[in-house]
């Protein structure tokens, strides 16, 4: 029947859930196959492999002991995490925490009843020796669909867990250079003050432009991590909202023990990640602050240069001014002095005229005559402007 429906046979005996990859789709998928009592198969997609022994075998006995041959080996890389989930009924064994303590190598116990005390979970939340997270889950009254949900929320509890905290060494790496660049802002933010011209303004521009630019490589090369830390911590408490659990006993449960080891990694990354964008924020503010100082000194210079501008039109103005009254003295001069040269060349024909009476009476009409050329000239130049 198992040969029929999925084209294997099971790895070893009894087995009730094993994995196989599929033909056709990429390696990473694979086929989930449950055997029930009757020995018939059911399938269903799987985008990682999941291994579940029977429960025949105990806690201390690691789970790959019984796998195929190098099935540990051919697994997908890198593994992220390694659980050891074993769900058994209710029996005096139990109830009794020190027994269930010695499968758990000793360590504190970690219990909560789950799903409306329809189970209860039992774990240290530590690597045993075998290198495998160990839970026993106690059914007490789940049907096989609400028992594989159980099962599937512990296994994303800790795999979404793993990849939040993948996000803490990013943190860790980038703290140390994030403190050395918020203190080289702190420097140049003191430098403003002393800056003296612009020269010291454009090179502390330029450095703050650098600054900019670190800091915007540390928060693309990090955005997706710390992002992926908030979305899977919001998995992770959908999930432990989907448990419901109940406290038991005054024992911790796996809420309290997610939020003392995982809250502050997660707070660590979301600390980091508020840093990062608070320091571009602030070198931003620290630019327009230099750029302002800039403009304003740029603008003050303008304004002097203008001025400048002014006065020296203004003496163009008063030297053209003059020049034109040294020009009209000089045409009258020269307009004079051919007057006479004329009445000269009269009196040698015969002529006999007042030379000095009209030479005296020329020089005003020749002043008027004058101002009104230049003056003229001066009108048709203002047109043509």
């Amino acid at each position: 029947m198992l040969k029929t429906s999925v084209g294997t046979l099971p790895p070893f005996a009894n087995v009730m859930e094993f994995s196989l990859p599929l033909e056709g789709p990429p390696a990473s998928t694979r086929i989930l196959v449950h055997l029930n009592s009757a020995g018939s198969a059911m399938q269903s997609s799987q985008p990682t492999p999941l291994l579940v022994l029977p429960a025949i075998l105990p806690l201390r006995q690691p789970p790959y002991k019984k796998s195929p041959p190098d099935w540990l080996n051919h697994l997908p890389r890198p593994v992220i995490s390694g659980l050891h989930i074993e769900v058994v009924a209710p029996s005096a064994e139990t109830n009794e925490r020190d027994a269930i303590r010695g499968l758990f190598e000793g360590h504190r116990l970690i219990s909560s009843h789950v799903i409306d005390h329809a189970a209860r979970v039992w774990t240290a939340y530590r690597i045993h020796h075998d290198g495998f997270l160990r839970f026993l889950v106690v059914n007490e009254g789940l049907n096989p669909c609400q028992t594989g949900r159980l099962v599937r929320s512990l296994l994303e509890l800790e795999t979404y867990r793993m990849m939040l905290l993948l996000g803490l060494p990013m943190a860790k790496t980038i703290t140390p250079e994030l403190r050395a660049m918020e203190n080289k802002l702190a420097r140049m933010t003191r430098q403003i003050k002393a800056i003296e011209d612009l020269e010291d303004e454009r090179e502390l521009l330029a450095q703050l432009s650098e600054l900019s630019a670190q800091t915007e490589e540390l928060i693309s090369a990090s955005n997706y991590r710390f992002n992926a830390c908030q979305a899977y911590h919001a998995l992770i408490q959908g999930r432990l909202e989907e448990l419901r659990e109940t406290e038991q006993n005054g024992m911790m449960t796996l809420g309290e023990f997610l939020s003392r080891r995982m809250q502050p990694a997660y707070r660590t990354c979301e600390a980091v990640s508020h840093n990062l964008d608070e320091l571009a924020e602030r070198i931003d503010r620290t630019s327009e602050l230099l750029r302002t100082r800039v403009n304003l000194q740029i603008e003050a210079q303008n304004q002097q240069l203008l001025r400048s501008m002014d006065e020296r039109s203004s003496m163009q103005l008063r030297l053209q001014q003059a020049v034109e009254g040294l020009s009209l003295v000089a045409i009258t001069y020269y307009g004079v002095g051919l007057i006479k040269y004329l009445l000269e060349a009269l009196t040698e024909i015969g002529i006999h005229l007042p030379k000095a009476a009209l030479t005296g009476l020329s020089v005003p009409i020749l002043l008027l005559i004058s101002w009104g050329g230049i003056h003229s000239v001066k009108k048709s130049l203002r047109k043509r402007e």
